[in-house]
């Protein structure tokens, strides 16, 4: 694991700060000056070289705080390859945990959960669309816990890998729920399921935890914002925002 610096002290809390968040096929790195996104990029997580190349040559610039999440290996690079305060259960956050098993709760749900919790201050829960779908329940300042479902690709892919016949399928903006071909049915059995999972378990949280909202993220959220309407949708890049609230608040 790379060593977490402190980086609480008075005099760089006014410095550019480069926020990461790398995923499992994703990494995104914004660069903030007090607090207005000045340059966004986005790479393959795989493209390990081109990462580190981004971040060497904006901290080659000059003083400058790099922050991230990461669910990838990069957090596990020494920091001589990439010095990177990583968030993690040493950063002060506002919410109180009620999850069990806290050593294996991803660190991308733990930051967005805070990082909302930091905006709305309101019983919610939060839906990340990325690899996986998770469902994060916040009460009464208490992340309570949720679920776990296989993302939109992974989904398809499931269906060519693990049977003999069944064709390779992607997501279709336009995707009917009477599948007329194997094609299309496919896509029924994902796209329309998705929106039918996402609206079933909000309902259900909602009913059972008196919740005050709905908050949907992540990279494939876009695909539901036309269907689920009753919804709040992040903005676009809003990990990277929320990441550095995230860091403001542990410099207080």
């Amino acid at each position: 694991m790379t060593e977490n610096k402190d980086i609480t002290s008075e005099d760089t809390r006014h410095l550019p700060l480069l926020v990461i968040d790398s995923g499992n096929t994703k990494t995104k790195i914004a660069l903030f000056v007090e607090g207005l996104m000045k340059l966004y990029e986005i790479f393959d997580t795989s493209d390990e070289k081109s990462i580190l190349a981004f971040v060497h040559q904006h901290q080659a610039k000059g003083s400058i705080q790099t922050f991230g999440v990461s669910t990838s290996g990069l957090s596990e690079l020494p920091s001589s390859a990439l010095d990177v305060h990583w968030f993690g259960a040493q950063n002060s956050m506002p919410l109180d945990m009620d999850y069990t098993s806290p050593e294996s709760l991803g660190s991308d749900r733990w930051a967005l959960t805070n990082a909302r919790y930091l905006e709305t201050q309101k019983n919610f829960l939060l839906i990340t669309m990325g690899t996986c779908i998770t469902y994060n329940l916040v009460r009464n300042g208490r992340f309570m816990g949720g679920a776990i479902s296989p993302g939109w690709n992974m989904r398809y892919k499931a269906m060519n890998t693990y049977t003999n016949g069944l064709p390779e399928a992607a997501y279709s903006d336009s995707t009917m729920i009477l599948g007329l071909d194997t094609q299309s049915s496919l896509q029924a059995g994902v796209d329309i399921a998705i929106r039918g999972e996402i609206r079933a378990m909000a309902e259900q949280y909602v009913s059972a935890y008196e919740l005050d909202e709905v908050f949907i993220c992540g990279g494939d959220a876009p695909r539901l914002s036309k269907h689920l309407k009753k919804y709040i949708f992040a903005p676009s890049n809003y990990e990277l925002y929320a990441l550095m609230r995230l860091h403001e608040y542990n410099q207080k």
